[in-house]
């Protein structure tokens, strides 16, 4: 089998996320490499002024997103049960009360699935520059 992890030349960003969520990172790698599927992180940290972000997830190293392309229905419920359940003591709060780590959507730049762990682990990094 040949397989191949893709960070979409983000893998820069990768040593200044906070450790679990890199932790789930290569976890979800290695479920994908497992389940011989395409792995490919679409976005790790983001700007305050990207235009794309409705929150600081991406600016405070809690979160990260996945394409889902190439992927069936099947397996990306299967992707987003196995992390949502491996870690959900990790995972963010929404506004009412639910705790989910991982979440496809699509906020205009593409079908996704948004990784993000509790703010308690917001990292500051201002003085990062990527």
């Amino acid at each position: 089998m040949s397989y191949m992890a893709d960070f979409s030349g983000k893998e820069s960003h990768i040593k200044h996320i906070h450790p679990v969520l890199r932790w789930i990172m290569f976890e979800a790698d290695y479920y994908c490499y497992q389940m011989n599927k395409p792995y490919v992180v679409t976005s790790i940290i983001r700007g305050v002024k990207d235009g794309i972000s409705k929150s600081k997830t991406h600016q405070t190293g809690r979160a990260f997103d996945v394409s889902v392309k190439g992927w069936s229905e099947t397996f990306i419920e299967m992707f987003i049960n196995y992390l949502n359940a491996m870690f959900s003591s990790y995972a963010a709060t929404s506004a009412s009360g639910e705790k989910r780590l991982a979440v496809r959507h699509n906020s205009g730049h593409g079908d996704h699935i948004h990784i993000q762990i509790n703010s308690k682990y917001s990292l500051d990094l201002s003085g990062v520059n990527l």
